[in-house]
């Protein structure tokens, strides 16, 4: 059990266990993580995945969320071509 404590939006604590974060971790990418390691900008990353109707988890939720956070199947083999130059998958 992961001792970390977070806040809910009610201001309740909530316990994170280590098998809720590996859960998250395999059903979920932060847009964050993604740019730098393929080698392009978090807003023309964002732009082509809207382009391609790929939208992050909370974008019909009237709460967001502080980070983007994509769906790990909505990405998965989605290549980014930026004036023709590939710059590589989405795994």
């Amino acid at each position: 059990m992961i001792s970390v404590l977070s806040g809910s939006a009610s201001g309740e604590q909530v316990r994170i266990s280590e098998v809720n974060l590996e859960e998250f971790r395999a059903r979920f990418v932060l847009v964050s993580k993604l740019p730098k390691a393929m080698g392009v900008g978090s807003r023309t990353l964002m732009d082509y995945l809207a382009s391609r109707d790929i939208r992050p988890v909370d974008f019909y939720k009237e709460e967001k969320l502080r980070q983007k956070v994509y769906d790990r199947l909505e990405l998965f083999n989605i290549n980014l071509t930026v004036n023709d130059h590939p710059y590589g998958a989405i795994r």
